[in-house]
């Protein structure tokens, strides 16, 4: 049975987040008219991908008030797609050859790590630990297997059964890795490998196709599910079980973005034709553009990538309908002081509840302290947890469409999305 204070917080923090807003930074560019952020850390770190003053397509990241290009492997073009909290920021580059490889980046040097037998090969994410996902080209062309890279050691980790094609897109501080893999009968599953083996992660009831996006600490995972209309649901699944994220209003919705308290990021449809980021906390989603303080004015949050304990979030926004740029969004107030104003509006609930069943609503309100204190010794409320390619061509998406690199993220371009589209919902582990 759910106790007193428990089910006092259950009232409490709703309102704590309802009370939310966020400041909005633009991160800006590398010289170009676009930017898209695509991953952050602990310290609100982001990575990402912005066009240059030259015309190309180069990964960034974002410290201490400015961006930074971190170069390429050689050619013309990269994505920063991951970092961790110590700074190393995984993705992929032109090598010069027109083929893009995965890299370590530590701050000053570019680490090319290989492919397996193939031509191309891409990171996803990297741990606090220094394990990297992402995928590889084979020896077979057009095949690609989710890898993973730890020590200098490249190691291709299969398939489920029957497939050929598989994406590493998340990696936990444990070691495990979620991805994407097709079966013997070509159908689209999510996966979970851990203790070196592969194994369907399951999806949504009413689903068939499904893409497993993040891991967090906990083993919760977060992603999205085709539906038998053609729609997509986003989900979270915990504890052994799928609990779908609702919608903003349309019938495609995305998730991103997992941190380690379960709040999901990603972006949904409001519309027929648009679509805004959004926020998944406390069992709700809530329209990212509805929770924006004056920094927000005129711009529009229309995909957040990742989100850090903290409540910071990596998205892309436009301002006044113009060209796509990376923003970071950061909780107005910051989390501790909405966590002392849940405790306070809890406590003086808790109050209320103990004069009542006392008989004391008449008694001065020192009394009221004491029978509170009586009844609930030590009382302190604790940390609160806080693809169709057809159907996206009006908004020049490719979220189904295969190439050498994958599962395409946008149109025309294979370095990013230099138009000011924001990568494709699809693109796994962009």
């Amino acid at each position: 049975m759910m106790t007193r204070t428990a089910a006092l917080l259950a009232i409490a923090l709703p309102v704590a987040a309802n009370a939310q807003t966020y400041r909005l930074l633009d991160l800006g560019t590398l010289g170009g008219s676009t930017s898209n952020a695509l991953g952050i850390n602990s310290h609100g770190v982001v990575v990402g991908s912005s066009t240059t003053a030259g015309g190309l397509t180069h990964g960034f990241v974002f410290s201490g008030g400015s961006m930074q290009d971190i170069g390429t492997l050689g050619g013309t073009a990269s994505t920063a797609r991951g970092i961790n909290d110590s700074g190393v920021i995984v993705g992929d580059a032109d090598t010069g050859d027109n083929h893009d490889h995965a890299f370590i980046y530590d701050g000053a040097t570019m680490q090319d790590i290989g492919t397996l037998a193939g031509v191309t090969s891409e990171a996803f994410a990297i741990n606090n630990s220094g394990g990297v996902v992402g995928t590889s080209s084979t020896s077979t062309v057009n095949v690609f297997h989710a890898i993973s890279y730890s020590n200098g050691v490249l190691s291709d980790l299969g398939t489920l059964p029957g497939g050929d094609f598989s994406y590493a897109n998340s990696v936990n501080d444990s070691g495990i890795v979620v991805g994407n893999s097709n079966n013997s009968v070509q159908t689209e599953k999510g996966f979970i490998y851990q203790n070196g083996a592969m194994s369907d992660i399951g999806t949504l009831p009413n689903t068939n196709m499904c893409n497993a996006l993040q891991i967090n600490a906990s083993g919760q995972v977060a992603g999205f599910s085709y539906t038998a209309s053609l729609g997509e649901d986003a989900w979270i699944k915990s504890g052994g079980v799928f609990t779908d994220l609702g919608s903003l209003g349309g019938d495609k919705t995305w998730a991103y973005g997992l941190n380690d308290l379960g709040q999901v990021v990603g972006g949904s449809y409001v519309n027929s034709t648009d679509y805004h980021g959004y926020l998944y906390s406390g069992g709700t989603i809530h329209d990212l553009n509805s929770m924006l303080d004056a920094s927000g004015a005129g711009w529009t949050v229309l995909s957040c990538r990742g989100i850090n304990d903290g409540g910071q979030i990596a998205a892309s926004a436009t301002f006044a309908g113009g060209q796509m740029h990376a923003v970071l969004l950061t909780p107005v107030p910051e989390p501790s002081a909405l966590l002392v104003s849940a405790a306070g509006i809890a406590l003086l609930l808790l109050r209320g509840f103990t004069c009542t069943r006392l008989g004391t609503l008449r008694r001065s309100a020192a009394v009221c302290r004491s029978s509170s204190a009586e009844a609930n010794p030590g009382w302190l409320p604790g940390t609160a947890s806080g693809k169709r390619a057809e159907e996206q061509t009006s908004l020049g998406i490719s979220t189904r469409a295969v190439s050498a690199r994958g599962v395409a993220a946008c149109p025309a371009s294979a370095n990013g999305c230099p138009s000011g589209q924001v990568e494709g919902p699809s693109r796994l582990g962009s």
